[in-house]
């Protein structure tokens, strides 16, 4: 994980969470309580467990595809003044990970994205347009486990 200091790293892990944390999240503008924290991620900074991004996850095991329901980074992390950088490249990363791990022949990530960041996911992310979703397989899946998820 990146800050916007120039050369500042740090140490990132995606842990799920439990209720009482969801309910104690500053700095999210989403309601994450309201969903079972079985299929809830957080990015979180290793050295204080600051959650800087949450994911919320359904698993489609018959699919062997993993959809982000939800994403979010916290306020500070959004726009041009963004404390922290590349957020949603290691949550995505995660959610690709855990649907390798499912099936790695015919492994999928699809979400529903706002419509003004569509052109974002596809651009920064090589997500393809699958009806109303975008959808990530094949050689797509490692290049983004290589930029962020090792």
């Amino acid at each position: 994980m990146q800050d916007n200091k120039p050369n500042a790293k740090h140490i990132v892990a995606v842990p799920g969470v439990n209720k009482s944390e969801l309910i104690f999240h500053k700095g999210f503008n989403f309601k994450w309580e309201i969903i079972d924290p079985e299929n809830v991620f957080k990015l979180a900074l290793v050295e204080n467990d600051e959650a800087i991004g949450l994911m919320a996850l359904d698993r489609f095991d018959s699919e062997q595809r993993v959809e982000i329901k939800l994403i979010e980074l916290s306020a500070r992390n959004i726009g041009s003044n963004k404390y922290y950088s590349r957020i949603a490249g290691f949550l995505l990363a995660h959610a690709v990970r855990m649907a390798v791990a499912r099936s790695v022949a015919r492994a999928a990530i699809s979400l529903n994205p706002k419509t003004k960041l569509i052109n974002h996911y596809i651009g920064e992310f090589g997500f393809q347009f699958a009806g109303k979703s975008l959808f990530m397989e094949g050689k797509s899946l490692i290049k983004l486990i290589d930029e962020y998820g090792r």
